[in-house]
């Protein structure tokens, strides 16, 4: 259903191993967990474009407080919307995540969103 697809598309990979310790597992629990959150960010920025769908990578920093400091759009994404990613953001920063050891964690995750459903 719609849902499913707002769900990351594959688990969120660690971008460098020069940094703290997390387990990417709960850390992709606690996204998809959140898709509603995620799915209503969607359908805000769809109101200015009816045609958006794509896929959306975010590199994200993980403090060491177990929440989301950053957020950037990867060049690779399809889905670009400036509304969408504020949303993001702004969804993001407020989920509360596990606490690296060893200081903060980067990683990328890709959400793919769909208007049709599959």
């Amino acid at each position: 259903d719609d849902i499913e697809r707002t769900q990351a598309v594959a688990a969120p990979t660690k971008v460098s191993a020069d940094q703290g310790f997390v387990d990417m597992k709960v850390v992709n629990g606690k996204m998809a967990n959140a898709h509603r959150k995620f799915r209503y960010c969607y359908e805000q920025a769809r109101q200015d474009d009816e045609a958006l769908e794509g896929i959306m990578w975010l590199n994200m920093t993980l403090s060491s407080d177990g929440r989301i400091r950053g957020v950037v759009v990867e060049p690779r994404s399809t889905l670009k919307s400036e509304v969408m990613r504020r949303c993001m953001e702004k969804k993001l920063f407020s989920l509360k995540m596990p606490t690296p050891t060893g200081g903060a964690v980067t990683f990328s995750a890709p959400f793919q969103f769909d208007a049709t459903g599959p």
